[in-house]
């Protein structure tokens, strides 16, 4: 149910009724309805917490008591004060005091005019000893759009960023801007946001969700906050005041987060409060199959690549979530590769639980849905107290297949390579003007014949200068993800031993990579389908 806050003012009512008779006629005077007005309060100073106060002009403090009986700390808003009394045709005008909590000392004031149907917010921010005030209009249209969402950017950092700070959705770069370079305590329009619907009778939203990203005039990203619903017809304010200086609040105890690791949203419409969520708890993921097939099973029951390549179930499914993948391909895959080999993958989104279940099987012939029949190539387990909800992980499946029994020698089922998996982290934020890039080191076990190992192992990248050596990647299972380059060609090189692969591709300006050196060394292959190579894969395609 809805709380509704009511101003407490004493108003003087003042009703003449004046009847007149003539005859059998009656007449009657309907002053008529004039619309009240609302006001909520922000309080975005980044050191005091504040108390505020709200009379008519020609009343004193006296008439009004706190309207934020608890201080406000950084980043709290009220709900819209509403049921304000106006004036039709001149407004009613009230004024607005700021206190340091808990004392007397006013620290900002306003006189504000509100006509009917006003919606307003009285924003204080600053740091340190400077504050600084500024009414904000919040009134928007009807909220009778059923296919979009609004949104528009309120900038509250008194930092005050050279250029102003823009609101970017989806990519940082590529994305679409919400807002562009808006200064400080300024906000910007409304902008509408697509939302998608099915194709059914009735045609039913699609749940789908936004990441948004403040990001300077440099090309610098400030911060990020993913997982925003879309709610048809729906207002809201984002914020962000890039604060990081911190005192407990008051109810709590504790430091409240700071804007560096989220932007804030407020409801517009009724409530008016902040209604930022923390992220549904999610797991995002790529994987990348470098499964590689027994030399003495090539062409045989366990070679998948023979049957059309392997199914993934997540967290069992009963539906195959990807099929017919074959070796040293990236899933969730988008698009062709481009010419110099690089793979788009945009990562996949699934509900964070207890544990992840990925499994790897060759189907069984004609099998339309995962069932005991499949023959299990691949299972991995993640835990969730290991994973961080919305980080980007690489899991990568790099060991040769083989008996779930390690001294089976007959190759028969059941096969489980768990040994030779690993769940990356990826960085998802950009750089403006450079590439990131993870480099992995994940060779399958040398062909048991070939009597050498995966160590030493060498890693360098050259981007026109001379090879640079990657310290952290020395070993399987090794990885790095550090490493930033200039936009502009690439070349990375591993040497393990007598092998040695050098790659090239262009990395271009805000993308991240995954460069995972996978395949099998000494292996009887005359068709080289398993020799080592590097994997490229882009996983913030444009």
């Amino acid at each position: 149910m809805k709380n509704r806050l009511f101003l407490q003012f004493s108003l003087l009512a003042l009703v003449i009724g004046a009847f007149m008779i003539n005859g059998c006629k009656d007449t009657a005077t309907d002053p008529g309805y004039v619309a009240l007005a609302e006001i909520r309060f922000a309080n975005y100073h980044q050191v005091q917490p504040i108390q505020i106060y709200m009379y008519p002009q020609k009343a004193t403090s006296a008439d009004s008591g706190s309207k934020t009986p608890t201080a406000m700390t950084y980043g709290k808003v009220t709900p819209y004060f509403n049921n304000l009394p106006t004036n039709r045709t001149t407004g009613q005008n009230y004024h607005l005091v700021a206190k340091i909590g808990g004392t007397n000392t006013i620290i900002a004031e306003e006189t504000v005019t509100l006509f009917p149907d006003d919606k307003r917010t009285w924003l204080i921010s600053g740091n340190d000893g400077k504050y600084d005030s500024k009414i904000i209009d919040d009134k928007h249209p009807t909220a009778n759009d059923t296919t979009h969402a609004f949104f528009r950017f309120l900038n509250v950092d008194p930092n005050n960023e050279p250029g102003g700070l823009s609101l970017m959705i989806g990519d940082p770069y590529s994305g679409t801007p919400l807002a562009t370079l808006q200064h400080y305590q300024t906000a910007s329009a409304y902008q509408p946001i697509p939302i998608q619907y099915t194709k059914g009778n009735p045609p039913l939203p699609i749940d789908t969700s936004v990441t948004f990203y403040v990001v300077n005039s440099a090309g610098v990203v400030l911060s990020r906050l993913s997982g925003v619903g879309l709610s048809a017809g729906s207002y809201h304010t984002l914020t962000w005041g890039g604060a990081t200086v911190r005192i407990p609040d008051p109810t709590t105890g504790k430091n409240v987060l700071d804007d560096t690791v989220r932007i804030r949203i407020l409801d517009d419409d009724q409530l008016g409060t902040d209604q930022t969520l923390t992220a549904p708890l999610t797991f995002r993921y790529n994987i990348i199959n470098a499964l590689v097939v027994p030399v003495g099973m090539v062409g045989k029951s366990l070679d998948y690549t023979t049957y059309g390549g392997l199914n993934i179930v997540i967290n069992n499914n009963t539906a195959y979530d990807y099929q017919g993948i074959q070796p040293f391909n990236p899933v969730p895959y988008h698009g062709n590769i481009t010419g110099d080999g690089v793979f788009s993958s945009v990562p996949a989104t699934i509900p964070l639980v207890d544990v992840i279940y990925v499994k790897m099987v060759k189907p069984f012939p004609g099998a339309k849905a995962p069932s005991v029949l499949d023959t299990n190539l691949f299972r991995l387990y993640a835990q969730h107290p290991i994973i961080k909800s919305d980080q980007i992980y690489s899991v990568v499946v790099y060991d040769t297949a083989r008996p779930y029994k390690v001294n089976a020698a007959d190759n028969t089922p059941p096969y489980d390579s768990a040994g030779g998996s690993i769940t990356v982290p990826v960085p998802d934020v950009p750089v403006a003007g450079n590439a990131r890039i993870v480099l992995l080191y994940a060779l399958a076990f040398p062909y048991s014949g070939s009597k050498t190992s995966n160590n030493p192992a060498k890693f360098t990248y050259d981007i026109g200068a001379g090879p640079i050596l990657v310290p952290k990647v020395k070993s399987v299972r090794n990885f790095d993800s550090t490493i930033t380059v200039p936009a502009g060609n690439v070349t990375l090189e591993a040497t393990v031993l007598e092998t040695d692969v050098k790659t090239s591709f262009n990395a271009e300006s805000g993308a991240i990579y995954e460069a995972v050196f996978v395949g099998q060394r000494g292996r009887p292959d005359p068709n080289d389908a398993y020799k080592p190579r590097f994997i490229i894969v882009r996983v913030n395609p444009k």
